[in-house]
């Protein structure tokens, strides 16, 4: 290999660019090997050619959404969600990545094609209107990066990404006869994690990870056989956590005394291991053999739904639930434990009123 000519091989074989030119240096490790020099010495003069017209025609070099979505995450490790949105743009790289950014846009054959792929794969509107949002995201964040070699943006502007549709599916609140259903169906460790779930609103993450770590001693004078644990919960924010109290009224707190000694740490295991999940097999079982549509999820909503039914405030509602935005409260005075403690309370029977409106079978009959 002659010297000066700005490429050599490396240990594995491939071509690697390394030369100035203008005062630049470009430096790229090719797929080609021994025998494709034309192949890496034309990659060579396309590279020299994209310098001198940025350098001195203010021509924007042409670059891929790949080169983007790497330089995206190469800035960003610093985020606290930026693993999870590695995963979309891996997935999204074998489509796109090769694409010219600038001719990236939502009605192009490869975004497409991608979308359809998932859409056939079972994904709904909001997995896909995830993956369009990373598109977005990475084009519009190289608008505004500049080389340090001429005075230019990587992109000029990032195009408007129209989103699908929401299918999300709407929370449906159990109601306490289709709860009972449930319950006779269920094993007897579901049916326990069913009756905590609906009187505390905890998420499914927080109750398989409650520890008695994080159990709190009350004070005197707040409602007997009531029990309390803090939870850690993440933030969106990097570095960032808080915790939410959680306020267990008497007929959760009976289910928890129960369980005390079965595990060191934590409260809700099966067969003596802890669990990641109540959203199993066993769980989905029982709902089809009830012939209940509910989910884990609904049952948070119906510790939700539940207090507003017994006049319980929003503001309240909104401490129990430990909304993000919502629940910033650290010191709780004996009146504001006994309050809450009060609202938790209220949920522990049927209320005597039924529920004389559904407008589930309102919008059934209308589609019918």
């Amino acid at each position: 290999m002659q010297k000066g000519v700005g490429y050599s091989l490396n240990s594995k074989g491939f071509y690697v660019i390394d030369k100035q030119y203008l005062g630049q240096r470009i430096y790229e490790t090719t797929r080609y090997r021994k025998g494709q020099e034309k192949e890496v010495e034309a990659l060579i003069r396309e590279s020299m050619t994209a310098i001198y017209e940025a350098d001195r025609r203010g021509v924007r070099p042409k670059i891929t959404w790949g080169d983007c979505a790497v330089e995206y995450c190469a800035r960003n490790q610093d985020q606290k969600q930026i693993k999870n949105f590695e995963k979309k743009l891996n997935a999204l790289y074998p489509h796109i990545g090769h694409i010219e950014a600038e001719k990236i846009h939502r009605d192009h054959p490869a975004v497409k094609k991608f979308l359809e792929i998932k859409k056939a794969n079972g994904n709904k509107n909001v997995t896909l209107n995830h993956f369009i949002e990373a598109i977005s995201r990475v084009l519009t964040a190289a608008t505004k990066w500049r080389y340090d070699w001429c005075d230019l943006t990587w992109l000029e502007s990032a195009p408007e990404f129209e989103r699908f549709s929401s299918d999300k599916r709407l929370p449906k609140p159990i109601t306490w006869q289709n709860q009972e259903n449930l319950l006779r169906n269920c094993p007897p460790h579901l049916a326990d994690e069913i009756i905590v779930y609906v009187n505390t609103g905890m998420r499914d993450s927080e109750l398989n990870n409650l520890s008695w770590d994080h159990e709190l001693e009350l004070p005197e004078g707040v409602i007997p056989g009531g029990l309390a644990f803090y939870i850690p919960t993440k933030s969106t924010i990097k570095d960032k956590n808080r915790e939410r109290l959680v306020l267990i009224n008497t007929v959760a707190a009976e289910i928890i005394n129960r369980k005390r000694g079965d595990h060191p740490k934590y409260v809700f295991t099966y067969n003596g291991r802890p669990k990641k999940s109540s959203n199993n097999s066993g769980f989905k079982r029982a709902r089809d053999r009830a012939c209940i549509d509910v989910r884990i999820h609904d049952l948070r909503h119906a510790f939700g739904s539940r207090l507003r039914e017994a006049g319980v405030d929003e503001e309240t509602r909104q401490e129990l639930l430990g909304h993000k935005g919502k629940s910033i409260t650290t010191h709780y005075s004996m009146a504001s434990l006994n309050i809450l403690f009060a609202a938790v309370q209220r949920i522990t029977l049927p209320p005597k009123v039924e529920a004389v409106l559904d407008l589930d079978n309102f919008r059934k009959k209308r589609t019918d």
